[in-house]
């Protein structure tokens, strides 16, 4: 897992959050969950706020994760991974990378 930081990475990061979540809105019946209207920007802003890590398998991110402190707390979220590599354990990796990068946090 390695921390990502470039525009293009970011937009990379956004359209596999897109895909991740489009199983919940059908799931849900809406178009409209948070995640899908995420962009190169939000992924930027969320990096400038905290961490952002992602998984990768023959340099293709496959995973990610992002996280931020606030008030002792650790405030985990997108975590998501690519639909046809869901239930692989990378979900289980990235949670557990996160929580490894902030040891400080008294709750996640």
């Amino acid at each position: 897992m390695k921390s990502y930081g470039v525009f293009a990475d970011a937009a990379l990061i956004a359209e596999l959050t897109r895909r991740a979540f489009a199983t919940q809105c059908e799931l849900y019946g809406v178009t409209d969950l948070p995640p899908m209207a995420d962009t190169a920007r939000t992924i930027l802003d969320a990096m400038e706020r905290g961490v952002v890590l992602v998984a990768t398998l023959d340099d293709h991110i496959v995973g990610s994760v992002r996280g931020e402190m606030l008030d002792g707390v650790c405030l985990v979220g997108r975590l998501v991974v690519e639909p046809e590599w869901q239930g692989a354990g990378i979900g289980r990796s990235l949670a557990c990378e996160i929580e490894m990068r902030f040891p400080k946090a008294a709750r996640f």
